[in-house]
């Protein structure tokens, strides 16, 4: 999961390695011939740069012709961006789920009064996604991308899917007009198979943030429970 570059930033893949000698395969989105990677230690880094193409897409799996099981993590973002409009930018960057934690049901709560974008990624060809009801279908590797939203959503799908959440630039992100708090921004969701009972929060206080907001989805008979 990535965004589309529109104002000369670099998109970028971080893949870490977990294990020693890990070796990896990278299918580019772009068409590319695939990527061997190899790391030798662990905490060995490989980054991938795509320029200005982004990235949602990409593959990235254990060569099992080398290792059976080689762990690594993989983080996204780009470089700097603005999203829908260009007054500020910011970069992005977050730690990708593996396949095997994607999911089928997915609640989007939107940023305190702010407009945002969703994107949702299929793992397998013929995906039949349904957004508020609507259904469209995706193959592997490829994605949806919705218009500016300013309303929670409910996404499900019949094979598991990947969703992110982008916040936009301030000046146009208010829902109301005039500027918006806070800056681009990309989240990755949890599906809701994978909802947890316990979290805990680092928000800093080190940096000019004057408000902080907190989004939590949970179902209405559990909310009593809340705390």
């Amino acid at each position: 999961m990535n965004y589309t570059q529109t104002n000369g930033g670099q998109n970028f893949l971080a893949i870490v390695a977990v294990d020693d000698n890990t070796h990896l395969i990278v299918h580019p989105n772009t068409g590319v011939s695939d990527i061997p990677v190899y790391l030798a230690k662990a905490g060995d880094v490989y980054q991938y740069m795509s320029g200005s193409s982004d990235l949602t897409g990409t593959y990235i799996e254990t060569d099992k012709s080398q290792s059976a099981c080689g762990r690594f993590a993989v983080f996204s973002g780009s470089s700097v961006i603005g999203i829908s409009c260009f007054d500020s930018q910011d970069p992005l960057y977050q730690q990708l789920y593996p396949t095997a934690s994607w999911g089928k049901k997915y609640g989007v709560v939107p940023f305190k009064d702010r407009r945002y974008i969703l994107r949702i990624l299929a793992q397998e060809d013929n995906t039949i996604v349904n957004i508020n009801g609507s259904a469209i279908t995706l193959n592997k590797g490829r994605f949806y991308e919705s218009g500016n939203l300013s309303q929670s959503v409910f996404v499900s799908a019949d094979k598991l899917i990947s969703e992110a959440l982008y916040s936009l630039t301030q000046s146009c992100s208010s829902i109301s007009g005039g500027r918006a708090i806070g800056d681009p921004e990309m989240v990755l969701l949890n599906p809701i198979e994978f909802n947890i009972k316990t979290i805990t929060v680092f928000s800093s206080t080190l940096q000019n943030i004057l408000e902080r907001y907190i989004n939590v989805l949970m179902l209405s008979s559990k909310t009593s429970s809340f705390k």
